[in-house]
C-alpha cells in the first residue's frame, strides 16, 4: 500500500514537472502589468513630420544589443552585452522561464559589430566560434567563412557574406558560389529559402533554392518605403512575411511587418527622437519580436537649451506583434 502511494506521488510530481515544462514551451514572458509603456512621440529638434530623426551622438558605457530568439524555444534568446569602461563584450543567453543568464562567449573583440546566428540545428555562430545551444561545447575556434554566417537548410550548406559578396558553399566541397556582389551588411534566410540582404538603403531578395548563382534583382523595398537606413531585418517563421526597422523621417520611421511576396506593409511600432529601433528577431511562434531599442536623451547647453547632441543607450525590447505592446527587459 505504501509503495503504491509513493509511486502515485512520484507520478504526480513528474506529471507536474512535464506540464510546467510543456506549458512554458509556448511563451512565458513578463506580465504587461510589470512595465509602463510610454508612446514614442518625442521630438528634440525640428518638429515637422517630414524632418529626419536626429542621430545618436554619444553612447552609454553599458549596452545591450543584437538579440536573437532560440528558433526552437520562444523562452530563450541570446544577446551581446558590452561594458565600455572595462573593455568587455560577452555573448549571453537568457531564459524567460528561469530568469537565468549564461555566458556563452567572453572576451569578444570590441571592434566586432555583427549579429550572432542561432540555427534550428541547435548551434550558435558568433565571432570566431560555433557552439552548441547549451553552451557546453565549442565546435570550432576559427571563423573560416567570415561575418554573418548562416547555415542554410542543412548543416552542410552555408551562406555568408565576406567583404562585399554574399557567398554559398557546401562544406563537403571546395566550390564557392557568389550569389551577390554588392555592399552587404546582413543575411537572413527564411523557411522557404529566400535570402534577405540589406546593403545600406535597400533590401534584396534571392531564391537560394532555385540555382546556385543568381545575379538578378527581384525587388527593392525602397519602391515601398522612402530612403533611410534599415538596420533590422528578420523573417516570420512561416516565411510569408518579414520585419524591418526603418530610420528616416518622423512619419515613416519605426518597425514594419511586410507580407511576402505581395510586399503589403503595416507599421507595428513608431520611432521618434526618444527611441529608435535597430536589430530584430522574431520568436519561433511568430507572436513576438525582440529588438534593440536605443533610448535617447537630449544634451542641454548651459542655458538649458537643446545642444543638438543626443546620448543613447541600447536596451532589449520585447514587442507583441499584434498589439504593439512593448516590454523593456531588465537584463
Amino acid at each position: 500500500m505504501r509503495k503504491t502511494q509513493n509511486r502515485l506521488k512520484i507520478i504526480l510530481v513528474l506529471g507536474l514537472l512535464l506540464f510546467t515544462t510543456f506549458a512554458c514551451k509556448k511563451e512565458c514572458f513578463p506580465e504587461k502589468e510589470s512595465f509602463t509603456y510610454v508612446p514614442c512621440d518625442v521630438k528634440f529638434g525640428n518638429t515637422s513630420s517630414n524632418s529626419t530623426i536626429l542621430p545618436t551622438t554619444e553612447f552609454d558605457n553599458i549596452q545591450f544589443f543584437y538579440p536573437v530568439f532560440n528558433p526552437n524555444d520562444p523562452n530563450e534568446f541570446i544577446y551581446v552585452f558590452e561594458n565600455k569602461i572595462l573593455g568587455l563584450r560577452y555573448l549571453l543567453k537568457y531564459n524567460f522561464t528561469t530568469k537565468q543568464k549564461q555566458t556563452l562567449i567572453d572576451n569578444i573583440d570590441m571592434s566586432y559589430n555583427n549579429e550572432p546566428f542561432w540555427s534550428q540545428l541547435n548551434f550558435i555562430t558568433y565571432f570566431d566560434k560555433k557552439i552548441k545551444s547549451d553552451g557546453t561545447t565549442i565546435l570550432y575556434n576559427e571563423n573560416q567563412y567570415g561575418y554573418n554566417t548562416n547555415w542554410f537548410v542543412t548543416e552542410k550548406e552555408v551562406v555568408w557574406h565576406k567583404g562585399e559578396c554574399l557567398l554559398k558553399k557546401n562544406i563537403n566541397q571546395n566550390i564557392i558560389d557568389t550569389l551577390v556582389v554588392d555592399i552587404i551588411s546582413k543575411v537572413n534566410i527564411s523557411s522557404k529559402g529566400i535570402g534577405l540582404v540589406n546593403y545600406g538603403f535597400a533590401i534584396l531578395f534571392r531564391d537560394l533554392n532555385s540555382v546556385s548563382k543568381i545575379t538578378t534583382l527581384d525587388f527593392t523595398i525602397d519602391t515601398t518605403f522612402p530612403a533611410g537606413t534599415k538596420p533590422g531585418l528578420c523573417w516570420h517563421p512561416d516565411g510569408t512575411k518579414f520585419y524591418v526597422s526603418l530610420v528616416t523621417d518622423y512619419e515613416n520611421s519605426g518597425i514594419y511587418e511586410v507580407e511576402y511576396p505581395s510586399f503589403k506593409a503595416r507599421k507595428i511600432v513608431q520611432s521618434c527622437d526618444k527611441r529608435i529601433y535597430k536589430y530584430l528577431s522574431c520568436s519561433p511562434t511568430g507572436n513576438y519580436l525582440l529588438c534593440e531599442g536605443i533610448d535617447r536623451d537630449p544634451k542641454l547647453d548651459n542655458q538649458g537649451n537643446f545642444s543638438g547632441e543626443i546620448a543613447g543607450k541600447s536596451n532589449i525590447y520585447l514587442i507583441n506583434i499584434q498589439t504593439s505592446e512593448e516590454i523593456k527587459l531588465d537584463l
